[in-house]
């Protein structure tokens, strides 16, 4: 295991504790001129909004980043990141689950933490980006509650981000209700999850703020000492946080990361 410093500090924007999805975008690749393409991705009985962002014409590889966003917001939020990560040279490609953006509706219960169905919308669109480009690197950035769905995908990534890992949705489910005395409702799926994810082989990148009480550090750490593969990027911040905590940074030890698994 190999551990990883950045002494910054930030606070994070994302700590909703469950489902808080936003039908509105806060701003959107048209709005602001961005080169994009949008996509509306099939997915079990829904259609998921995409957008795909190529920003670096001089791109000396064919490397694709799916994020994954967390239970809150939408993938506008995100749209940040994948600028700076697409301008590195990755094709980025963001996307909404059924219930969030623009997708397609869906009844939500804002005290679940997560539902399969968000895991089959990962699927479909890992599985919609492998057929587009089928000689693409593929990896996942994951933040938060998307970190609880990749066991869905784990047979088709050549590598896998992880921002504030639920590395057993049972433990967050326990934890926030005796840190906020809220009770949050998991799907019977989390034991096998959380089984799932431990048995991963994927190289894997987890991010993990010192200040985050939600997923704190410990759980990373515990799960990196398992794994040959696994690396854990410590930040000083809380959350959710480590774009805002450091910035470029941040993208530069992402691209080293990568560009170190070839």
């Amino acid at each position: 295991m190999k551990i990883l410093l950045s002494a910054f500090l930030a606070f994070s924007l994302f700590s909703a504790y469950a489902l808080k999805p936003e039908r509105e975008y806060v701003v959107t690749p048209k709005k602001i001129g961005m080169p994009h393409v949008e996509y509306n991705i099939p997915s079990s009985g829904a259609s998921l909004n995409a957008w795909q962002l190529d920003l670096n014409e001089n791109r000396d590889q064919d490397k694709t980043i799916i994020i994954a966003g967390g239970d809150a917001g939408n993938m506008s939020y995100f749209l940040n990141l994948a600028a700076m990560l697409s301008q590195k040279g990755y094709r980025v490609v963001l996307f909404d689950y059924r219930g969030f953006g623009t997708s397609s509706d869906f009844e939500i219960n804002e005290n679940q933490l997560y539902y399969d169905e968000y895991a089959t919308d990962l699927k479909s669109v890992v599985h919609f980006t492998q057929k587009k480009y089928p000689k693409t690197k593929l990896g996942v950035y994951a933040f938060s509650m998307g970190t609880i769905l990749v066991d869905s995908v784990k047979e088709e990534l050549d590598f896998l981000i992880c921002e504030s890992s639920v590395i057993d949705a049972r433990k967050m489910e326990a934890r926030i209700f005796e840190q906020k005395g809220k009770k949050i409702l998991i799907p019977e799926s989390a034991e096998k999850r959380y089984s799932t994810f431990l048995e991963m082989e994927q190289p894997m990148l987890l991010i993990s703020g010192i200040l985050d009480t939600h997923t704190p550090l410990m759980d990373s750490v515990e799960y990196a000492e398992r794994k040959e593969n696994v690396q854990v990027l410590v930040y000083n911040g809380g959350h959710g946080a480590a774009l805002g905590t450091m910035k470029e940074t941040l993208i530069n030890m992402i691209d080293g990361y990568i560009a170190a698994l070839d």
